[in-house]
């Protein structure tokens, strides 16, 4: 960086080249959801395009102004005019449905001077101004602000171009306007309001034969705050400025001085006061331009320009989309055999955008105007956990944007779908580093997000049991007999502390082995508890003790004796008693509530049953991953239980 003529020139020696060709995408370009072609009289172009609140749209460019619905389909097309001949550029939206078309208008006899109108959403006009000194002069953009107009063009006077500021009532009378040389003939693209209330005015600067880009901050009263110069030792130009999320400024245009093309785009980011925060040029072999920018939902921007880089001599549209630094996600060319540019974007519904400019559709034939629409949908996601022992509970939330219809999940990377809906839990029961995919889909279109191992499951290195007795878990005895338990268990942290418990009760015995006499009939549950200290697992029985007058194999109650194994991957076998011949149901929920599959439905003799649930719902499909719930009703009794299903 160094000094001339008391204001910053900004030299940069580190650049990134990015090549069209390897732009490799990290995030899907969107797909495009329609493209008019406007077919009028003699060579049309698009410069400007907003959204309007109908959902509809309004561009303008060269004579030529259209009104559209949401679809693209015209409304109207209005080719407005100022004495003999006259050109119009740029929109602002202003109150009530009203806009101010801006642009330059010829008059008999002499040069041509700065124009604009108001129009309504109807394109009826409500005034029409021209404004300008003995020189030639020319209005490049608005800013409607605490209803004063403020018009920054270019005027030639004095023998130089110079910035012009205007501003004008809401009637389109002259308030004031101020000039400013900045070093050399200034030419004039683009304004907006900064974060601190003011005006900043970016465009190009020619002196001693070299062009480069510039910024001028100044007040809502036209005073100077400060002056920019950026740019290298060949042709730079900015043409489009906007302001980040954090209240910073992403300029964009094309330079020659960067890069190994004649012509790149050219993108970079500054702090307010306009120091360099970084800068970027993208493209191929031959001249790629950029024309305008627009930041998105993530933080990140759109460039819209054009490129030839893939074809001899044809233009394409060229739309790039970068992230907050200004590193590639994604490239797409757009364009037919001839020539195609884009000039303008704006956003539209659902996270999408609109993209504006001139196509030619075959040999020797006038420029149209393009107009392409691109899908909002776009995946994304967060969780409320990303790390943490086993077993881990996460629960996800999809923040993706668009129309969805479905969410698809696979919460292990494995390519398997594992759970549906924009907010599933999961469980993961295994330890391991996970990928997790969402991908949706609107019903015509679909879009995924994969984050690499994002989920982080970590081994709680609980004590294993090797075997344990009775092996079989569901007992089945008459009063007054004995049972013996016994639990052989290993684990790596060094000494095992054994519990046992009866009906949630601690019997006091640290042995690997109990003996017990059930004296009384009815249902308990048993349960041997293995700890190092840091971690703990169990394992149970349930024992059903009969009376002697009692059929050992008649139960006196209706209950579930519980599924094993459990958890289990794929099947599992549910086991379930009742006291006489009655109807029975017996079905499966997910965590929801929802009934996932009936396993049961029927009139069964009294007696113990089982019936085996292979994972999978009404339809036949296989579920995901999670707790399910299985509910038993008999007998005028209903009993319920969890069962985990893993993957």
């Amino acid at each position: 960086m160094f000094m001339n003529k008391g204001r910053f020139i900004t030299k940069w020696l580190a650049i990134t080249l990015i090549m069209i060709a390897s732009a490799l995408s990290a995030q899907a370009a969107p797909d495009t959801l329609w493209s008019k072609r406007f077919i009028l009289e003699g060579n049309d172009v698009a410069e400007d395009v907003v959204q309007m609140p109908d959902h509809g749209f309004l561009m303008t460019g060269d004579r030529l102004t259209i009104r559209t619905d949401a679809m693209g389909d015209t409304i109207w097309t209005r080719r407005f005019a100022s004495h003999s001949f006259s050109e119009l550029g740029t929109i602002t939206p202003v109150d009530n449905n009203e806009f101010i078309l801006s642009g330059r208008a010829y008059e008999t006899g002499r040069s041509y001077q700065g124009w604009c109108l108001r129009i309504r959403d109807d394109g009826d006009t409500l005034w029409s101004r021209t404004c300008g000194t003995d020189g030639m002069d020319d209005f490049r953009k608005t800013v409607w602000r605490n209803d004063t107009l403020y018009v920054a063009g270019s005027s030639f006077y004095d023998s130089q171009w110079k910035v012009w500021l205007v501003a004008l009532s809401e009637t389109g009378d002259s308030l004031w306007s101020r000039f400013w040389n900045i070093d050399g003939n200034e030419s004039v693209n683009d304004m907006i309001v900064t974060p601190d209330d003011n005006l900043l005015i970016c465009g190009v600067v020619d002196a001693d034969d070299n062009q480069n880009g510039f910024a001028l901050k100044c007040t809502m009263q036209g005073d100077s705050l400060w002056t920019r110069i950026y740019g290298g030792d060949s042709e730079d130009a900015i043409r489009k400025v906007v302001v980040t999320p954090e209240g910073d400024f992403i300029y964009c245009g094309y330079s020659g001085s960067f890069g190994a093309a004649s012509m790149d785009v050219w993108l970079f980011k500054t702090a307010q006061d306009g120091e360099p925060i970084w800068n970027r040029v993208y493209g191929g072999l031959e001249f790629e331009y950029g024309r305008s920018v627009m930041v998105t939902p993530d933080d990140g921007m759109i460039v819209v320009g054009s490129s030839n880089s893939n074809t001899d001599t044809n233009q394409d549209f060229y739309i790039t989309k970068r992230n907050a630094n200004g590193e590639s996600i994604w490239t797409r060319l757009v364009g037919g055999d001839e020539s195609d540019a884009a000039y303008a974007i704006c956003p539209a519904d659902n996270g999408g955008f609109v993209v504006v400019g001139r196509s030619i559709s075959e040999p020797s034939a006038d420029f149209d105007i393009l107009m392409l629409r691109y899908d909002g949908l776009h995946a994304d996601f967060y969780s409320e956990t990303q790390s943490g022992y086993q077993p881990l509970n996460v629960q996800f939330h999809s923040i993706s944007t668009g129309n969805i219809t479905q969410w698809q999940w696979d919460t292990d990377g494995d390519g398997t779908i594992d759970a549906e809906g924009p907010d599933p839990e999961i469980l993961y029961q295994h330890d391991g580093i996970y990928d997790v995919v969402l991908k949706i889909t609107d019903g015509t279109y679909t879009d995924s997000l994969r984050l690499e191992a994002f989920i982080e499951v970590i081994a709680n290195e609980s004590p294993q049991i090797v075997d344990f007795s009775p092996v079989d878990t569901l007992i089945t005895i008459q009063e007054g007999e004995e049972v013996q338990f016994s639990v052989n268990a290993t684990d790596d942290h060094g000494i095992l502390h054994y519990s046992w418990w009866l009906d949630g009760d601690d019997v006091g015995i640290p042995l690997t082995s109990w003996i017990h006499s059930f004296d009384e009939s009815g249902e308990f549950m048993v349960a041997c508890r293995v700890s190092d200290n840091q971690f703990s697992t169990e394992t149970n029985w349930l024992v059903e003790v009969t009376t002697s007058l009692d059929d050992p194999t008649i139960p006196s109650e209706t209950c579930i004796l519980g599924a094993w194994p459990n958890p289990f991957n794929p099947t599992t076998t549910i086991s379930f008693s009742i006291p006489k011949d009655d109807k029975v149901e017996l079905k499966v929920y997910n965590i929801k509530g929802q009934l996932v599959k009936t396993l049961v439905d029927d009139h069964l003799e009294a007696g113990t049953h089982k019936a085996v649930w292979d994972g999978d719902n009404k339809y036949g499909k296989k579920v995901s991953s999670g707790i399910y719930l299985y509910r038993l009703e008999s007998c005028g009794k209903s009993k319920a239980q969890k069962m985990l299903l893993l993957k």
